[in-house]
């Protein structure tokens, strides 16, 4: 391959980069995708690459996250403002309980109340599951992340303001937190948030609850996650937005590949 390829790029030119097509998922969110995307003072719209139609939008312009064209590894990413800038999911978003997976760069850390939302599945409390970074300091857990529960289960480790990590629930109403490809404590009972089917926060601007910082890539994906689907999932988010994973990962050295 010419010489200055990564890895990455060269699994891509010879067809061989395993992608999360494979998984089939029920959401997918790509900031480095300026095609899906319109604009009006920031972006209006986030169309959902899965095929399943769930779009996100935002009609107010002063609640429109910003596009940040060089952010990370050199794509382009979202920006939300942690004060009224989220993306409302259509109709077609409210759905069953899900894995998760997302690469994030929180903005702030240590400071307020802050469930900070990063993608939410259903419009009801009591069903559906939620990605939250809890970038503030409430109760006994500041700056974990985690999912929106009645008991907030939270991961076991802190986030860092200005780092950028793959964050994974693997399970649908119960499974294990992964953050950058090592364990990170666990969950079970996942709940939604009312009304809140979203990426980067809660509609309507409520307090508290939008996200602060960059948001790269957000899956849904309807199954729970197998170690095999998992861990390629992990290597394709690293690989593509240059996130290391932990040193023992399979894909801590190469990108996953078609066949793996």
């Amino acid at each position: 391959m010419p010489r200055g390829l990564s890895d990455y790029d060269s699994a891509v030119i010879q067809g061989r980069l395993w992608t999360p097509d494979v998984l089939r998922p029920a959401g997918w969110w790509d900031a480095s995708d300026i095609s899906t995307m319109s604009f009006v003072t920031g972006v209006s719209e986030l169309r959902d690459k899965s095929g399943n139609g769930r779009h996100a939008s935002q009609s107010t312009t002063a609640n429109q996250p910003t596009l940040v064209s060089v952010s990370q590894n050199g794509r382009s990413a979202l920006s939300f403002d942690g004060s009224n800038d989220t993306l409302s999911l259509n109709a077609a978003a409210v759905t069953a309980s899900m894995a998760l997976a997302a690469a994030v760069r929180p903005a702030v850390t240590g400071g307020g109340t802050a469930y900070r939302g990063i993608t939410a599945t259903d419009t009801s409390s009591s069903s559906g599951s939620a990605l939250y970074a809890n970038l503030g300091t409430i109760g006994s857990n500041p700056d974990r992340w985690g999912t929106w529960e009645t008991n907030n289960n939270s991961s076991n480790s802190q986030l860092q303001a200005n780092v950028s990590y793959i964050l994974v629930m693997d399970g649908l109403d119960s499974g294990s937190f992964w953050r950058d490809g090592a364990g990170d404590g666990s969950y079970a009972a996942t709940q939604g948030q009312p009304s809140l089917s979203h990426i980067g926060g809660a509609p309507g601007g409520v307090p508290q609850q939008q996200f602060n910082g960059l948001i790269f890539e957000v899956f849904w994906i309807p199954v729970a996650l197998s170690y095999v689907q998992r861990v390629a999932l992990e290597g394709y988010l690293s690989w593509k937005w240059a996130i290391p994973l932990a040193a023992s990962h399979p894909y801590a050295n190469r990108p996953p590949l078609i066949g793996d």
